[in-house]
């Protein structure tokens, strides 16, 4: 989570997509920056909202431009099982998903781990449920949406570096873990649709 009062910008930084080498390249530019996830790096928007009521009492939160990242549901989901997969989460048998198929994953682990796989939109609601980005970037399109926020902010030409990445290896995902996704993350398939649609009619 990066707030900047020079460029007057906002990330929220939603997990898996890329918000490490984001907040590396942006955290010049950041008048506050928080890295560590278990102090808020991955803030929801509502919470950003109640943590910086400070600020936004001496700014008015309508001058800042704030954006996200948002990833397909089936990526984002394989993204998190990958990384757990992980050594560091061996000692803690509830995290890690070496042992387990996708399947497992979607069927045990995601309802043990609470709050680790939920729709990514909330992320980026306000106080008042309303959806609160300016730009929400759809993690596929990002090598060419990235570019387009950094003009908007007049922050030079950036090259976003690969960071914290999930291992590669293939995954088979069947028709059942699909269809948990759809249901658990419809809000996100609807989200990147609307996107992918209001993008489409802007460059008709």
């Amino acid at each position: 989570m990066i707030i900047s009062i020079e460029k007057k910008f906002i990330f929220i930084a939603n997990l898996k997509t890329a918000s490490t080498s984001i907040e590396s390249e942006l955290r010049p530019h950041g008048d506050i920056v928080v890295r560590r996830s278990e102090l808020g790096k991955h803030l929801p928007y509502a919470q950003i909202q109640k943590r910086f009521k400070w600020l936004f009492d001496v700014i008015d939160e309508g001058e800042f431009f704030k954006f996200g990242v948002i990833r397909d549901p089936v990526d984002y989901a394989l993204s998190l099982y990958k990384s757990h997969r992980h050594e560091k989460f061996k000692d803690n048998p509830r995290l890690y998903t070496g042992d387990m198929s996708f399947d497992d994953f979607m069927e045990v682990w995601v309802p043990n781990n609470k709050g680790q796989l939920q729709p990514q939109i909330d992320r980026f609601i306000d106080i008042d449920g309303n959806l609160s980005v300016d730009q929400l970037i759809v993690y596929s399109d990002l090598d060419k949406r990235f570019p387009e926020v950094m003009k908007k902010l007049g922050i030079p030409e950036i090259t976003l570096p690969r960071m914290n990445v999930s291992p590669d290896f293939e995954v088979e995902v069947t028709d059942y873990a699909k269809s948990r996704l759809k249901t658990l993350m419809e809000r996100d398939y609807k989200a990147i649709a609307n996107v992918k649609e209001a993008i489409a009619n802007v460059e008709a």
